[in-house]
């Protein structure tokens, strides 16, 4: 009963209400069977948004709509500067970037014939060139290609001021690839070298720390903790033991995002719970949202807030080549997004901006329904001192299998309320608001419509104690005072059918 219950409650509640008009611009970049636009690493700059635009053709072989860049647009939508981030003898086939102070990285693969090479770069502000190094990495076959475009991760950690390292993982053929480099806070590479150690690509429970105690690096793979110096020579390998958590602790899975600050480890991921019902021997697990603190080990340290979802195998939850997670104002905020497994595909997606408090409990939160047609992923995310939420993903509709509809899209929010994909109402089905957790009054809650929907409120063991269709425009207040103190279920109903679900707690 207990695992029902907990199952069935997805923790959502409150949500940051709008301080403005929103405003911002969209990117649309055609979407087909052959040609992948992917928009990685927003990079922020103050009056402008510069981001690296990987154009990649996935016919192996040809290369006519191959190529990387950076682009620097006005926040209106309008192109200043496109940069070939290849060269001359170096035809780009992958690039990822991020800001290095005031200063900007990019990382970019490219062939020439059948040789596979890295090439960094640093910018200033105006994009001009400060460090310009090329380095061999591999030989390159189609193979090499393909996985570029599609198995590939970066790692990054710090200790502190002093140096940066940074691990690129890609498949190479049948076998995976890491080279670490460590660079110093002017973005000066001062060690680059192939690992000998396999550290895996897309593996589930991947992260890389710095470990400040043992002045060492940690990256854990699967099962065994790789130990390197700070020079990325190997050092020794630890087992851990089971990746699937032991009773009534975690593990995560699938796109971790890892923050650091204060000396803690913050992680948010798509995350297992097991616990024990009755049964020592039998396990129950919950899979679903979870933030908490975590060891070097990425075991849980106390509290841990879970949202459980029903999420497919396709379902990431984390943005997929960026941080979802963000501090700011003793507040954490993440990004997180899952698919209902229930459904075949197409199958709905939501996406959620969270806010949390210090002791990882949600203070407000806006979550997007899409309908049912499409698929949406998000694949970077970024979140300024100013609340600037900046995203990018892409969607796609299918039909009989194939996907016949698509694009991808760069949204970019200027106010921090909300992206500006609620306009796109063939993808976005209701954008929906909810505020007042913990309350002692009024539940409120507010969508992007004025759909005649229905608001229940059920106790946990799920009988309904009441329904409110009393909606003022776009707004509604649910009188909550006569209820005892306690945790409750909120839904908003669509013609029967459930659009959201979520829990408050009643002071």
């Amino acid at each position: 009963m207990i695992y029902r219950i907990l199952f069935c409650l997805i923790i959502l509640i409150k949500v940051c209400p709008l301080i403005g008009q929103t405003k911002g611009f969209f990117i649309n970049l055609p979407f087909d069977d052959s040609i992948k636009h992917s928009i990685k690493y927003h990079i922020k700059l103050k009056d402008n948004l510069i981001y690296i635009l990987n154009k990649n053709d996935l016919r192996l072989g040809s290369e006519n709509e191959s190529g990387s860049y950076l682009i620097k647009r006005s926040y209106q939508g309008d192109i200043i500067s496109q940069t070939d981030l290849g060269n001359d003898t170096l035809k780009s086939l992958c690039a990822y970037g991020e800001n290095l102070g005031e200063d900007i990285q990019t990382f970019c693969f490219a062939t020439n014939e059948d040789k596979l090479y890295l090439i960094y770069r640093l910018y200033n502000q105006d994009l001009e060139e400060k460090v310009n190094n090329v380095f061999y990495v591999d030989t390159a076959n189609s193979n090499t290609y393909y996985a570029l475009t599609n198995y590939f991760e970066k790692y990054r950690a710090t200790n502190g001021n002093d140096k940066i390292f940074i691990v690129l993982s890609r498949y190479s053929g049948s076998y995976v690839q890491s080279n670490g480099m460590v660079f110093n806070n002017s973005g000066e590479i001062e060690v680059f070298k192939s690992l000998d150690k396999k550290l895996g690509v897309y593996e589930s429970n991947d992260v890389f720390i710095y470990n400040p105690v043992s002045d060492r690096l940690n990256y854990i793979h699967n099962k065994t903790k790789y130990i390197f110096d700070d020079s990325f020579n190997f050092i020794k390998q630890e087992y851990l033991g089971q990746t699937f958590p032991i009773v009534n602790d975690t593990a995560c899975s699938l796109f971790c995002s890892i923050l650091e600050h204060n000396g803690k480890r913050i992680r948010l991921a798509k995350t297992a719970l097991t616990y024990n019902e009755d049964d020592p021997d039998e396990y129950y697990g919950i899979l679903g949202r979870g933030i908490s603190e975590i060891d070097y080990n990425m075991r849980v340290k106390g509290k841990i807030t879970m949202t459980p979802l029903p999420m497919s195998d396709e379902s990431d939850g984390v943005a997929r080549y960026s941080s979802s997670l963000f501090y700011h104002d003793d507040h954490y905020y993440t990004i997180f997004e899952y698919q209902d497994y229930n459904l075949p595909l197409p199958s709905p997606t939501t996406f959620y901006i969270t806010k949390f408090d210090t002791l990882f409990d949600i203070v407000e939160e806006t979550h997007f329904v899409i309908n049912d047609d499409y698929r949406f992923f998000i694949e970077w995310v970024d979140f300024s001192d100013q609340l600037q939420f900046s995203a990018s993903g892409f969607y796609y509709r299918t039909e009989n299998g194939k996907v016949i509809d698509g694009d991808y899209i760069l949204a970019f929010n200027l106010d921090g309320s909300q992206p500006p994909l609620g306009v796109r109402r063939d993808v976005i089905k209701a954008v929906v608001r909810v505020r007042g957790n913990p309350t002692s009054d009024y539940l409120n809650l507010s969508v992007d419509n004025t759909k005649d929907y229905s608001v229940r409120i059920y106790d946990l063991g799920g009988n309904l104690l009441m329904t409110n269709k009393n909606w003022i425009g776009k707004d509604i207040s649910i009188p909550v005072h006569k209820l005892s103190p306690g945790a409750y279920i909120y839904q908003i109903v669509d013609d029967h059918q459930a659009l959201i679900t979520g829990k408050f707690v009643k002071i």
